[in-house]
């Protein structure tokens, strides 16, 4: 089993006028720090209660992982007595492999202990670094995790009815490419219905989604597929078309997709 620690540094005023210290926490894979990147801690934390999830690991001042480099998030999925962490294929942290699996006691002990000196300190007026707002004041971990755990738990719940509906496929890529830059973006129908999920509230058409897949009915999957980019505000310049190969892998290729 992979084994992670958390290391808290000393803390440290942000400012000289303030009343505020700041820290960081460092991650620790098999007794090696990863990185040097800030420490995403309300996510993160909030991500390690549930059997499913996808979090970002580090993030930047401004709150925004993407802008610290971090474009793909970690998975995280809860089994057996194991905690199993899969990484990003493009490394964007690093680290010395991809799959990561802890035993689930240590796992969530060792996020107890963190989160209990993360409470702690906050107590103290020690503030993690990733806890301090734009305008530079202290934010409480509690009430952060308060409306994050709420979203973790929607996507968990989602996850574990598309795993029981659409298991086969659930992991299948599609593909987004623009006309004009010919770039290549890569989702999967799994990203797709969240997008679908928790912007509507069309139970039934996320079923019907599952059923057109499964049945392979891809006329009517392109069909509903349009209706969705429209609900969405989002629209096609002049055409697009799905591509399936004999296999069935959904490999779907969007011509001239865009936003307004």
């Amino acid at each position: 089993m992979d084994k992670i620690q958390f290391i808290f540094s000393q803390p440290k005023l942000i400012l000289e006028n303030s009343s505020i210290q700041s820290y960081q926490i460092k991650v620790v894979l098999n007794g090696k720090i990863l990185g040097d990147s800030m420490f995403n801690t309300a996510y993160v934390i909030a991500a390690s209660k549930f059997n499913f999830s996808e979090f970002f690991l580090f993030t930047c001042s401004c709150g925004v992982p993407e802008c610290a480099g971090f474009h793909e998030p970690i998975i995280q999925e809860k089994f057996d007595g194991t905690v199993k962490w899969i990484f990003p294929k493009e490394n964007y942290y690093q680290t010395e492999k991809l799959n990561y699996q802890f035993s689930q006691m240590e796992f969530e002990n060792e996020f107890e202990s963190a989160y209990q000196k993360i409470v702690s300190l906050e107590k103290k007026h020690f503030v993690c670094q990733s806890m301090i707002d734009e305008y530079g004041e202290a934010l409480s971990i509690d009430m952060n995790l308060e409306h994050i755990i709420k979203s973790y738990q929607e996507k968990n719940d989602f996850h574990l009815f598309l795993k029981e509906n659409l298991k086969d496929f659930i992991n299948q890529e599609f593909f987004i490419k623009h006309k004009r830059d010919l770039s290549k973006y890569t989702f999967t129908i799994k990203d797709l219905l969240y997008k679908y999920n928790f912007s509507s509230s069309k139970d039934q058409d996320v079923l019907y989604f599952i059923n057109f897949i499964k049945e392979g009915k891809f006329d009517l999957l392109q069909e509903f597929t349009r209706n969705f980019l429209e609900d969405n505000d989002l629209t096609l310049n002049n055409f697009f078309e799905f591509e399936f190969d004999s296999q069935i892998n959904l490999e779907i290729e969007y011509l001239s997709f865009k936003k307004k």
